[in-house]
């Protein structure tokens, strides 16, 4: 090559690189530069699918099989063990043992002394059935549980060589009895009862075990463990509601009274979630989770369960009741399944108190899900719903005046402590929560006395807006008086409605005044802890307000909490940071995987703003 080519070549090659360089310069930033801490893309894209596995998991917990027996009080169990065959008096049944359950927080304790039962002779044993009490009066429906091929169970004893006879079903079911002996070991073992070519049309004898002095060589008796009973019957479509907490223990006081719990706000929330993702699997299960409302709110008639021996409610008629427990709305008598334990102190079964609870906020926000998806669905069943529940809430708890004397008051809760319903007071967070909903609904129907409803609650947020301080009040105590404790709901949830200033401001005010870092935000000014949904509604807010940064701030300690917060699994997100943050209202939140907490982040993340 001449070296005037080599000059060219040499020019060619040096002008190359020093564009490849600038490029790069100009298109890859340093981390400090453009990332910081913040999580990266596919990062991103990953904590939100993991946050929908927690969706998906968590509304099929109870659903892949057809449970007897998962755990004390769970959502899933079906057939009560209430079925003495002889007598009361030589069986023990705790179905809270908590000490090495074979899965979960617990498993059945069984103890049997030996003693001779009612008939005089050394056996006893149990039926799981339904109704309870149909052993004694065999009437009322069993469960149709066509279609499940085999029945699971594990057990264990404290005594080698025990044998004990385990099957299912009733002389008067058409499937019979199917019963077999088996014997038990020291460690867990699983043992199945085949089921094949049996009629399960009606199976009132869920589960049943007899030990006798025959099969047992202790004559003084013998103390065996059973769990995780179930029927191999998968029920993908059944109506259902995703269970609001994962809880970890069945010790812990909180653990025991939410285990079952579902509530409407909670699962409103989801339905947003998986609207906002919008794929067809979805929408399906937004559809089962939107038609168990409708199915709730038009079958669920009663303010109060039959025979309330307590005081009668104060308004009338009913609506969706504030929570519902998981598993199948129903029994296979028809009635409702409500959220509770067993107190084994007081020997009686004990409600959750929001399933005796109506309080206007979680109606609004069932009414805000269902609007959504009548949006993109056209079911006339989610619109006309609606309106209903309106209604309601317009003839029982709107006051009469405007601005501060107007909007609608906060429902009526239950109360365990004094027996009876307590009124609540005027809350800004629910009349935010109508004002959308009703605002959707006049824009939906075209009917504007829905507007009219709507700029109700809009003035009394507005009457609780304090100028001076730029934030607003949580609302009315039962006394007319402004409420002194400040939370963090209000000042996120009014800046989305109205989304403009002042009433921006409130997210400022929050920063200042509800964190101690701006970052790490607190319910209310106490700043005890880290409350992870207060933390998914700011960043939203922020989000709404074009502040993407602080957004991006916030959604990345969400991400954090979801891998290595207290009570992980790697998908959902704790409500709180500690146990018992305190609100310095008549709750607390706690570590436990929340599904609101969740279905905020997945809201947050996709830049919606729901009001």
């Amino acid at each position: 090559m001449n070296p005037e080519a080599s000059r060219v070549c040499l020019s060619f090659l040096l002008s190359l690189a020093l564009l490849l360089i600038l490029s790069c310069n100009g298109n890859s930033s340093s981390p400090s530069e453009n990332s910081g801490n913040h999580t990266q893309p596919n990062e991103q894209e990953q904590a939100v699918s993991l946050a929908y596995e927690y969706l998906y998991d968590s509304m099929d917990r109870h659903f892949q099989t057809f449970s007897v027996y998962t755990d004390a009080d769970a959502g899933g169990n079906h057939f009560a063990p209430s079925g003495y065959f002889n007598g009361t008096t030589s069986l023990e049944i705790n179905t809270r043992w908590t000490e090495n359950p074979y899965s979960g927080t617990s498993c059945i304790q069984v103890v049997w002394n030996g003693t001779p039962g009612n008939d005089g002779w050394s056996w006893n044993g149990l039926l799981f059935e339904e109704p309870q009490g149909y052993l004694g009066q065999p009437t009322g429906n069993g469960y149709d549980l066509t279609g499940a091929t085999t029945l699971t169970f594990w057990a264990r004893t404290d005594e080698p060589g025990l044998k004990v006879q385990f099957g299912m079903g009733h002389v008067n079911d058409a499937s019979g009895e199917k019963k077999q002996w088996f014997e038990l070991g020291l460690h867990w073992k699983k043992y199945e009862i085949d089921l094949t070519g049996i009629d399960l049309s009606n199976v009132h004898g869920g589960f049943l075990f007899v030990v006798n002095n025959d099969n047992d060589p202790d004559p003084d008796g013998t103390v065996f463990y059973i769990d995780e009973i179930a029927y191999d019957l998968t029920r993908p479509d059944a109506l259902r509601l995703i269970p609001s907490f994962t809880t970890v223990t069945d010790t812990d006081s909180f653990d025991i009274e939410n285990k079952n719990l579902a509530t409407i706000y909670d699962n409103a929330l989801a339905i947003l979630a998986l609207l906002e993702r919008d794929t067809e699997k979805d929408l399906s299960r937004a559809g089962i989770l939107a038609d168990a409302l409708i199915f709730a709110n038009e079958n669920d008639t009663n303010v109060v369960p039959l025979n309330w021996p307590f005081a009668p409610p104060p308004f009338s008629s009913s609506r969706l009741k504030d929570g519902y427990s998981t598993g199948d709305l129903k029994d296979a008598q028809g009635n409702f399944r409500y959220p509770g334990w067993w107190d084994y102190d007081e020997k009686m079964w004990k409600m959750h108190d929001l399933a005796l609870s109506y309080r206007t906020g979680d109606l609004a926000w069932a009414m805000i899900a269902l609007t959504g998806l009548y949006e993109v669905t056209g079911k006339q069943a989610y619109l006309t719903t609606v309106e209903e529940m309106g209604e309601w809430i317009v003839s029982n708890c709107e006051r009469a005046g405007s601005e501060i004397n107007g909007g609608y008051k906060g429902g009526w809760v239950w109360s365990w402590n004094q027996l009876a319903w307590q009124e609540s007071g005027v809350s800004t967070e629910h009349n935010i929560d109508l004002a959308a909903a009703f605002g959707e609904l006049a824009v939906l129907t075209g009917d504007a006395v829905w507007q009219t409803r709507s700029d109700s609650a809009r003035s009394f947020v507005e009457a609780m807006w304090n100028t001076d301080e730029a934030y607003f009040y949580t609302g009315l105590n039962t006394d007319s008086a402004i409420s002194d404790v400040n939370v963090l709901d209000v000042q996120a949830w009014a800046a989305m409605l109205f989304q403009t200033e002042p009433y921006w401001s409130s997210l400022d005010w929050s920063e200042a005044n509800l964190s101690p870092d701006g970052l790490y935000f607190d319910f209310n000014d106490d700043l005890d802890g880290t409350w992870y949904e207060g933390i998914a509604h700011m960043a939203a807010a922020f989000r709404a307000r074009g502040d993407e940064e602080k957004a991006v701030a916030l959604l990345d300690i969400l991400r954090n909490a979801q891998a290595s917060g207290p009570n992980v699994n790697g998908q959902g997100i704790p409500g709180a940071d500690t146990y018992s943050l305190t609100t310095g209202l008549s709750w607390n939140y706690y570590d436990r995987l929340s599904l609101g907490t969740t279905c905020w982040f997945l809201i947050a993340e996709s830049g919606v703003n729901p009001f």
